[in-house]
């Protein structure tokens, strides 16, 4: 059994959704810039044109206590995004993309532990989560490798 990254990398099949990665970072990253300026524009319309007062209202964004959380979960994301990608590449639609989606039951388990969800609505997400187990493991069946 091959390794998938080593599928991924060492096989010319095409454009993969791996390969489009840095394009998504950086659309990412030119959107995120064009949000800041949209919100300065939007503070230079409420401060009259004054350009020292629409600064001083723009949100602090706290870099000193904030750079190593951001910059954690922004690599984990990253990782998990790319990770997502290959498996959808080797599975396949139906069952990678699946499996992706039972991440959702990973944050349920976090809104049961930290007592967001409670009585009934607990007995309804586990019968969802059993549905949506069966139901990726019905697809499972019936991939074709």
């Amino acid at each position: 059994m091959t390794c998938s990254f080593l599928r991924w990398g060492g096989m010319n099949r095409g454009y993969t959704g791996a390969d489009y990665l840095i394009s998504f970072c950086t659309g990412s990253m030119f959107i995120l810039l064009l949000v800041w300026i949209g919100r300065f524009l939007h503070n230079m319309s409420i401060c009259g044109g004054n350009l020292k007062q629409a600064t001083e209202s723009m949100p602090s964004l706290h870099l000193r206590k904030l750079w190593l959380p951001g910059f954690s979960a922004g690599l984990l994301y990253s990782i998990a995004n790319f990770c997502s990608l290959v498996t959808v590449d080797v599975l396949g639609q139906g069952v990678g993309y699946s499996f992706i989606q039972s991440s959702m039951m990973v944050s349920g388990f976090w809104s049961i532990y930290l007592g967001e969800l409670q009585g009934q609505q607990v007995k309804g997400w586990l019968a969802s989560s059993i549905l949506a187990i069966l139901g990726i493991a019905w697809i499972s069946f019936e991939h074709q490798h």
